[in-house]
């Protein structure tokens, strides 16, 4: 590598990464990873609503066929989308606004709104959450520490936590509060093994390696897991956002790193 001492990888999209893989899908108090499709334990129409929309919005959504029922297609033609959008930091979630193409003007002006992003930003939008059964309830203490456990565990488990919310509104306009949680998903987004292996290679070469993406951190964080890069009891410390560092010149930054 001659005088090469410090690299950074990109790690945004998929090119690190083998197939995306659903290890756990909390909805309400269970775990129903792997039975999403069997209809006598989740109900089809919690996951068509809230779920099933961002396969059609993101493309790169498409791992979250395998969860639901029924023909959503059939959904998408029924919905129009007002508008998408996706908050100033990578790690705060993204949000569509929809309205159903309908005969009733009632139907016509009601809007339905869906969130994802990491658990930590969408529980605290949720003052409600859905069960398996389709049944609504309030989020109260007991619930919402049970939910961060959940997502802690996830953390500790080198998994990328990633929750969807939905609510429903007259006004189009961003509502980020008295929105109801439909699931929690853990995402294990394992590395190819010819990655891996350079990287352990450089490593042992000596060289410093830094990770940088454009996802949403809890993506980011579970693919530095699979590198190496965190283990359990790790903490952000290690991480820098990039609207953190903008402002940093690149040649005084440098004659600082030259100097340590």
């Amino acid at each position: 590598m001659g005088l090469v001492t410090f690299l950074i990888i990109d790690a945004s999209g998929d090119h690190l990464c083998e197939e995306i893989e659903i290890k756990e899908f909390w909805m309400g108090e269970k775990d129903v990873a792997g039975r999403t499709q069997d209809k006598s334990v989740v109900t089809d129409s919690v996951l068509d609503r809230g779920i099933g929309v961002w396969v059609h919005v993101s493309p790169k959504d498409d791992f979250l066929l395998s969860c639901i029922n029924g023909d959503s297609n059939s959904d998408e033609k029924s919905q129009v989308i007002e508008y998408r959008r996706t908050l100033s930091s990578g790690k705060k979630g993204c949000e569509v606004l929809m309205r159903k193409i309908s005969d009733e003007e009632e139907e016509q002006s009601l809007l339905h709104l869906h969130w994802k992003g990491p658990p930590s930003t969408i529980l605290e939008m949720c003052s409600h959450f859905y069960d398996t059964r389709g049944e609504r309830h309030a989020i109260v203490n007991d619930q919402k520490r049970m939910f961060e456990n959940v997502i802690k565990n996830m953390e500790n488990n080198g998994l990328g936590p990633i929750a969807f919310a939905y609510g429903q509104t007259e006004v189009r306009e961003l509502k980020r509060d008295g929105l109801s949680l439909l699931a929690i998903v853990g995402l294990k987004y394992p590395c190819k093994e010819e990655i891996k292996s350079l990287v352990e290679a450089l490593r042992e070469a000596g060289l410093v390696i830094k990770l940088v993406s454009e996802d949403e951190l809890p993506r980011v964080k579970s693919i530095a897991w699979e590198l190496g890069f965190f283990r359990p009891g790790s903490n952000d410390e290690e991480i820098t956002e990039a609207e953190n560092i903008r402002g940093i010149s690149v040649e005084s930054e440098m004659q600082r790193k030259l100097v340590e």
